[in-house]
């Protein structure tokens, strides 16, 4: 099958070496080499690495998916020993812009800090509604602010993207050394997936 001229230029952006450095001869592109890990993956030979789910739902989907490891209201997810990648969704009626109504359990606020703390400290995504105080709090960088310390930056996303029947204005607060992809810009406007302005970091 002849390949078409988008194909040919797509290869061609896929294949080419990074800040100009040489590539070995017998070097996979990195086309080939995420070919590889799809051939190794159907036949069984990739595991998902564990992922701690922290303050879940006790109906959450994330306990028919996996590799996940959920820590529900039961759990606690405090004890919760550590070392591995975690998502964390701490309660957020403490930190909202409703906070003056909410009536939380005692301790309930430092849940969310506490997170952080550990998201930092082993990796991984936290999720809070976009107008929580958290962020200046646990001086969380912005969208756009770029990375923190800890390597950590932000993305805003919309939970209707997602399947939620709201708009759902959120951020992600993620720890992650391979994620190349950051958010440079966020307009507040309602926007479909796909449409973030984003630049290779």
């Amino acid at each position: 099958m002849a390949k078409q001229a988008g194909d040919v230029f797509t290869l061609e952006l896929i294949d080419k070496p990074k800040r100009g450095r040489p590539r070995k001869p017998d070097a996979m592109t990195p086309a080939e080499r995420a070919r590889a890990y799809r051939h190794r993956k159907s036949a069984g030979a990739v595991k998902a690495s564990p992922v701690a789910v922290l303050f879940a739902r006790s109906d959450s989907i994330y306990k028919t998916i996996a590799g996940c490891d959920v820590w529900d209201f039961e759990r606690d997810a405090r004890s919760w020993p550590g070392g591995c990648p975690i998502v964390a969704h701490p309660p957020c009626r403490s930190w909202g812009s409703l906070a003056h109504f909410a009536k939380p359990m005692p301790g309930e606020k430092a849940l969310a800090p506490w997170a952080v703390e550990q998201i930092r400290k082993y990796g991984g995504v936290l999720e809070h509604p976009i107008k929580s105080r958290l962020w200046a709090a646990a001086n969380l960088p912005l969208p756009g602010d770029g990375k923190d310390e800890f390597g950590g930056w932000t993305l805003p996303i919309h939970q209707f993207w997602f399947g939620h029947k709201a708009e759902k204005k959120t951020f992600l607060y993620i720890v992650a050394r391979d994620c190349r992809t950051r958010y440079t810009r966020y307009s507040g406007r309602r926007q479909e997936p796909g449409r973030l302005k984003t630049k290779e970091g």
